[in-house]
């Protein structure tokens, strides 16, 4: 049984050999991704003013449109615009000008630090979108 199971692993692992490599390893091209390409989930973890701790999750797609929930309660959808290391965010209640965080630049884990227009200072991670 011990032989079946190996000659049915090397059989496996030979037809794994035979498939053609994709282009560009997944995994470096995720890494290269940054919050200038626009499209990825960014997640905020902060304590609010209570001191109680909040996690927004802002997910903005390739047409540049957002969602963000807070907590996991739908908060705001919009559109966002990227331009160099500031991003743009304008959604319909938000009846003034669109609100713009400037970010730092992101390290290699995807983390970077943003400027909120009132000033308050976060870190933010970033997963890119999985391609469709």
């Amino acid at each position: 049984m011990k032989k079946v199971a190996l000659i049915m692993g090397v059989f496996a692992l030979a037809g794994c050999g035979a498939a053609e490599a994709p282009a560009e390893d997944t995994a470096a091209v995720e890494a290269e991704a940054t919050y200038a390409d626009g499209a990825g989930v960014y997640t905020r973890t902060y304590a609010n003013d209570e001191g109680v701790t909040d996690v927004t999750v802002t997910t903005i797609t390739a047409d540049g449109t957002f969602t963000s929930a807070t907590n996991g309660v739908e908060t705001n959808t919009g559109t966002a615009a990227f331009d160099g290391d500031t991003v743009c965010f304008d959604w319909e209640a938000n009846e003034g000008e669109a609100e713009c965080w400037v970010n730092e630049p992101m390290n290699e884990s995807g983390s970077f630090k943003t400027t909120a227009p009132n000033g308050k200072k976060y870190t933010l991670q970033m997963t890119p979108l999985a391609a469709e």
